[in-house]
């Protein structure tokens, strides 16, 4: 008799979902966890795979905060696109074992984790960042990791400005 009680149903999830800590100083919007998010996805059984953060392991923590264009360079790509592999090993293993990768979660307005949206460099005198419609550098180099191994897993965007919003429509990916 097993006793394996293993949901076999997965999220993979940028690192900051599960550790404000990792943000640029002033860029934290919880004091550990997106609660909500990790909540969810508790409630729903879903097991949480964090992913490393690029801009952390490339630029360490007391890095300036950047933009797209900031982070737009081949180093940094190659730099994602290692992780990328890493993380569609992981999604491949898990699917060839039966197990149920049910979204990858990034976080809107990131240069790097963006899904529908980055931050950008407007070219205006003042050159405050702002959000765009667009993906981050990561989520690019990971998307583009997928498609070339046919791994079809659905990308969710996260943004702390409407993270009810968000939460109940990531809900609506996931099984009862």
């Amino acid at each position: 008799m097993s006793s394996d009680r293993r949901s076999r149903r997965l999220a993979f999830v940028a690192h900051c979902i599960l550790n404000q800590n990792v943000r640029v100083a002033g860029g934290a919007h919880y004091p550990a966890v997106i609660d909500e998010v990790v909540d969810a996805l508790r409630t729903h059984r879903v097991g949480l795979v964090q992913m490393p953060c690029p801009e952390f392991t490339f630029a360490a923590l007391n890095r300036p905060a950047g933009t797209r264009e900031d982070y737009d360079t081949p180093r940094f790509r190659r730099h994602c696109a290692k992780i990328a592999g890493s993380i569609a090993d992981q999604v491949d293993q898990y699917a060839k074992n039966g197990f149920q990768v049910l979204a990858v979660l990034g976080i809107e307005r990131s240069p790097s984790c963006g899904v529908e949206q980055t931050t950008t460099r407007p070219d205006g005198p003042n050159g405050e960042a702002e959000a765009t419609s667009g993906q981050g550098i990561f989520i690019e180099e990971l998307q583009r990791e997928f498609d070339s191994r046919h791994l079809q897993v659905p990308f969710k965007g996260l943004d702390w400005r409407r993270v009810s919003k968000d939460v109940e429509e990531l809900e609506g990916l996931l099984p009862p």
